[in-house]
């Protein structure tokens, strides 16, 4: 009969494991956490306390590796034939799927806990955000397979985590840390298709799972990223002064928004579909998104300075 250290479930073994999940996940345990960041400061009018924050911080980051280990133990299969992903180590091998299921199972309930002890809605708000991902991969269920619900699911991490990061720093509702939620769910539910899943399309056809991605050419794709620009770029303007922002944001989102339709969308869409264009394509929207996200954070600041 297998031991637990068959399965590498030995101090060394489980502590090894998980520093090779976390490595691999780190981009995404980065863009959810960093949401987080940035409700913390828009709802602390950039200096929010750091207790909860760092509290609630810690629990974004454990909560992330949990929901993510499990879809890679379920999705082990698919990953296998994916070229992109043949390094995570739950597909590779390396790591053994009752290391990550540890792994998981303790992250997630630790993350939990953390976010119960700064605040009942932020507990409220984490606890959903675990849920929604684990149906995301949970076999009967898995909205993974469901078109146009996957790409929701996967971008309302977005929306959980940035209120839970505000309700950290502040017990009432802040419309500010909504209205950032909504704003960088609506660039990740658009820039999905064509900075994410794009590189999925054969495996997603091999194992019947249809997304935007395949149902849209490379050009729909990047021309649905410059729809949500343009979306921004027009509601902002109009709803700025009614959420408690100063000017700047607006006037930086305009900025930003034509540099990134100029030397990222156009481009993009004149080009071929290729990796290196993705990849390029994606780090471009990375620094635009982080961009807005920091200028919305300037953008709660009392500016007197300012003559308008």
């Amino acid at each position: 009969m297998p031991s637990f250290k068959d399965y590498g479930l030995t101090p060394i073994g489980f502590i090894d494991g998980a520093i090779k999940i976390f490595r691999s996940r780190i981009e995404v345990i980065f863009l959810w956490t960093w949401s987080t960041v940035i409700a913390t400061m828009i709802a602390g009018h950039g200096t929010p306390p750091l207790v909860p924050s760092l509290m609630i911080l810690l629990a974004a980051i454990l909560v992330t590796c949990s929901v993510y280990t499990y879809n890679d133990v379920v999705d082990a299969e698919m990953d296998r034939t994916n070229k992109n992903k043949t390094g995570r180590p739950i597909a590779n091998g390396s790591v053994s799927k009752e290391v990550a299921m540890v792994f998981a199972v303790l992250t997630g309930l630790v993350g939990l806990a953390l976010s119960y002890l700064v605040s009942l809605p932020s507990f409220a708000l984490c606890l959903a955000w675990f849920i929604v991902f684990i149906l995301y991969s949970l076999p009967g269920i898995r909205f993974k397979k469901m078109f146009i619900i996957k790409e929701v699911t996967s971008s309302s991490g977005q929306i959980f985590t940035t209120l839970m990061g505000g309700f950290a720093v502040s017990s009432v509702f802040n419309p500010s840390v909504l209205f950032a939620g909504l704003i960088f769910w609506l660039f990740t539910f658009l820039g999905v298709p064509a900075f994410a899943d794009s590189q999925d399309v054969d495996e997603d056809a091999a194992f019947g799972v249809k997304t935007l991605a395949r149902a849209l050419d490379w050009r729909r794709k990047v021309q649905l990223m410059g729809i949500g620009v343009l979306f921004v770029m027009t509601v902002m303007p109009l709803t700025y002064a009614q959420l408690g922002f100063n000017v700047l944001l607006p006037i930086s989102t305009i900025v930003m928004s034509l540099i990134f339709l100029r030397w990222g969308i156009v481009p993009m869409m004149t080009g071929t579909y290729t990796t290196a264009l993705v990849l390029k394509g994606r780090r471009i929207f990375t620094i635009y998104l982080l961009i807005i996200q920091i200028m919305t954070i300037i953008g709660t600041l009392s500016l007197g300075f300012l003559p308008f």
